[in-house]
């Protein structure tokens, strides 16, 4: 196991418990990475599994619905901010279905029987914040990692849950509503996470589990997160753009991945709530964009990452029109 702790990417402050199942052994105990002893338990008698080379190489545990048993930790909690990877193995929910929560009381995530999407609890917790693979969706309308696409969901809430103990893979004590799927890792603060903080975590999901594959032409697919966390390691890249001065026409560089390119990757095949998410967040984001700029009025040419530093602005029609400008950070 990989010790991801010495990355730097996890912040550590108000982290109450973080259990991966690549820690685990057989998929019954899944200890807690963050030193706090808050280890998860299925107990003897039919713990889900633990299944070898799910996602980037890695394992997952695997409920199967029915007879698998709960991961549990007894102990109180107090509950802002949850980050967990995880998947519905088919289409809709077959019955309420709890992912996280407490053990007797407060559920987190359950799956909403016979739809794709989560039970809307802002009724009972007051309003919270929730996020597959980093899209905001409205609470009634939050939908959840079906058909064994695994991805990131995020849940947050300011006012904080007070749990019954935790556990994974059922909702509280209803021995009919199991998960029906896989479970990676989760990460849980008893605060609300900075969005530097944010960042920083979906840095780091995206470089362990790969969560957002390049296609053919070396581009992001669709299911995208906008933090551009692996732009700089690549060295070779497939668009460039000359750019020259605005008086001579005199070519004094040539930016190696072309911004606008990289940011309209970000909006291919996505609907239209994720379009409109991704658009906000790309208006406030803007200077965690990172691309590669060739100087060449050096001898020999330089290769600088550089980042975004002016306002983007979104052609309001097709969100594929945008201005930039560019500032430098390091040489490569």
């Amino acid at each position: 196991m990989n010790d991801w702790s010495q990355t730097g990417w996890i912040p550590k402050g108000g982290l109450i418990c973080w259990n991966s199942a690549e820690a685990s052994a057989t998929g019954r105990i899944v200890p807690d990475l963050s030193g706090n002893g808050r280890t998860l338990d299925a107990g003897p008698a039919n713990p889900p599994a633990l299944q070898a080379n799910i996602l980037n190489g890695l394992p997952a545990i695997y409920f199967n619905g029915s007879s698998n048993e709960p991961l549990k930790y007894t102990g109180t909690v107090n509950v802002k901010h949850v980050f967990i990877i995880a998947s519905y193995e088919i289409a809709s929910f077959s019955n309420y279905a709890g992912l996280i929560g407490g053990i007797s009381t407060n559920d987190i995530l359950v799956g909403f029987n016979g739809l794709a999407q989560w039970f809307d609890y802002s009724g009972v917790h007051g309003a919270y914040d929730y996020r597959l693979a980093d899209v905001n969706y409205a609470e009634s309308a939050a939908l959840a990692p079906m058909n064994g696409q695994h991805r990131v969901i995020e849940y947050s809430n300011t006012a904080g849950l007070t749990m019954s103990g935790l556990q994974i893979g059922q909702q509280k004590t209803f021995t009919d509503r199991r998960w029906r799927g896989w479970y990676f890792e989760s990460l849980i603060y008893d605060r609300i996470l900075t969005e530097q903080e944010r960042r920083m975590l979906y840095e780091y999901f995206s470089a362990k589990y790969f969560l957002w594959p390049k296609i053919t032409n070396g581009i992001t697919g669709p299911d995208v997160f906008p933090f551009q966390a692996d732009w700089p390691q690549r060295k070779s890249y497939d668009r460039s753009v000359i750019l020259t001065t605005t008086i001579s026409g005199k070519q004094f560089a040539r930016s190696k991945s072309e911004p606008r390119y990289i940011i309209n990757a970000q909006f291919s095949d996505r609907n239209a709530a994720e379009i409109t998410a991704a658009a906000a967040f790309w208006a406030t984001h803007y200077p965690s964009t990172q691309c590669v700029y060739r100087d060449e009025s050096t001898t020999p040419a330089t290769d600088r990452i550089v980042h975004l530093s002016g306002n983007i602005t979104f052609d309001s029609s097709t969100y594929h029109s945008t201005s930039y400008s560019l500032e430098f950070i390091e040489n490569l």
